[in-house]
């Protein structure tokens, strides 16, 4: 069972991140709970920054639905949404929501929870028409594991359109970021040279 929000981030990262972006060609280095580029505060937390190379930046926001009120369910929904879209003005190439539905919910909250999701994954579906950088996992707990609801990986590049942008983007990519991640990595066995490849 998922007991918290950073039990998700690490099974999410171990499962399905890590696969993904150890396919590239690419070396990679993940930063988790970044708090600073460069000297910088960033607005909110990134949850998950991965870097491939020197050349491309991906940013994730995680969200875990275990609250028992549906409204504050609905809230983080849309909280991680709007943090995602904001990850793109510091110059990532994509930026993905990820979001957990706890098996612990009571069977009306998850019902609720259930079709805002849906509800949510057809807006985000249209978005994608226009921004197909934009990534959405949903994932909902049975048993103990996690399964796929809907895995909308992102495509292409966002266009780094300003200077500080373009600064930002430098910065994220010489991995010049603050975090309050180690001890997350540590903790779930994430530091990227011990992580075993299934």
């Amino acid at each position: 069972m998922i007991t918290n929000e950073d039990a998700f981030q690490a099974r999410v990262m171990r499962e399905n991140l890590w696969k993904h972006h150890v396919s590239s060609d690419y070396r990679i280095k993940w930063y988790a709970k970044v708090t600073h580029i460069e000297e910088r505060q960033t607005i909110s937390e990134i949850d998950l920054i991965v870097i491939e190379g020197c050349e491309r930046a991906y940013a994730y926001e995680f969200k875990f639905l275990s609250g028992k009120d549906a409204s504050y369910n609905y809230k983080r929904i849309y909280q991680g949404l709007g943090q995602t879209l904001l990850y793109f003005w510091y110059g990532f190439d994509q930026c993905t929501l990820c979001i957990g539905v706890s098996e612990n919910l009571d069977i009306s909250t998850r019902r609720k929870v259930e079709a805002k999701i849906r509800q949510a994954t057809q807006a985000v579906e249209k978005i994608r028409k226009s921004m197909p950088y934009l990534g959405w996992m949903v994932f909902f707990e049975k048993k103990g594991n996690l399964k796929t609801y809907r895995c909308f990986i992102p495509k292409g590049s966002y266009p780094v359109v300003t200077k500080p942008m373009q600064k930002d983007r430098e910065t994220i990519l010489a991995g010049n970021v603050k975090t309050r991640g180690a001890s997350f990595l540590k903790k779930y066995g994430l530091i990227l040279s011990k992580v075993k490849k299934d």
